[in-house]
């Protein structure tokens, strides 16, 4: 499969100490004064998203990715172009996602992933990522249902998306010790069901 060598770039999201915490505070009040005069650009508002992702600043993290988005749709339709056209776009809906699942909101999470799958159209280089972390959150679902149905259902999208993400990153490891120890969860989860009494 021929990948898209500028792909979509998924910013690395270290654990935050003081001097961490310093550069990203510079570093969104270098997004303010950007977007004083730039207030159309998307990028600005995705990186002070970022920004504030990373110090858990959730709420204003979404607002920004939110931003972002909508600030690309515009643009989209102004130049008459896809969406998928613009660079980064994928990344605007990724990190919202995540950090939707930062907050326990998985079914936004997994919509805003699902669309970043949906650009991204596994033709940059980092799209097994976004498969990997969708398969996450339906465990995290799996894992706060009680409902059997729904466990089923959960757990065999995480297979799939494991799966996915395996394919189009062979080398991975990761992602093969996720997938076997979801498999074996299905597997207790069907030894269970076998053991429980039906009427």
């Amino acid at each position: 499969m021929n990948r898209k060598t500028t792909s979509v770039r998924h910013e690395n999201l270290t654990p935050v100490n003081d001097h961490n915490r310093k550069n990203i505070e510079r570093n969104i009040d270098d997004c303010n004064r950007r977007v004083g005069n730039h207030p159309d650009n998307c990028s600005i508002y995705y990186r002070r998203g970022i920004s504030y992702k990373n110090i858990e600043e959730y709420d204003k993290a979404i607002t920004d990715f939110t931003t972002a988005i909508e600030k690309a749709i515009k643009e989209a339709a102004e130049k008459s172009i896809e969406l998928n056209e613009l660079k980064n776009i994928p990344a605007y809906y990724f990190f919202r996602g995540m950090t939707y699942k930062e907050i326990g909101k998985y079914e936004l999470a997994i919509t805003d992933i699902t669309e970043a799958i949906r650009l991204n159209d596994d033709k940059t280089a980092n799209a097994h990522n976004n498969y990997h972390e969708r398969g996450k959150i339906y465990l995290l679902l799996y894992s706060g249902t009680e409902s059997s149905r729904l466990k089923h259902t959960y757990i065999n999208k995480a297979l799939e998306d494991f799966k996915k993400a395996m394919r189009l990153t062979p080398f991975h490891t990761a992602y093969y010790q996720k997938y076997n120890e979801t498999l074996v969860l299905l597997a207790l989860d069907l030894i269970w069901d076998t053991l429980q009494p039906h009427n």
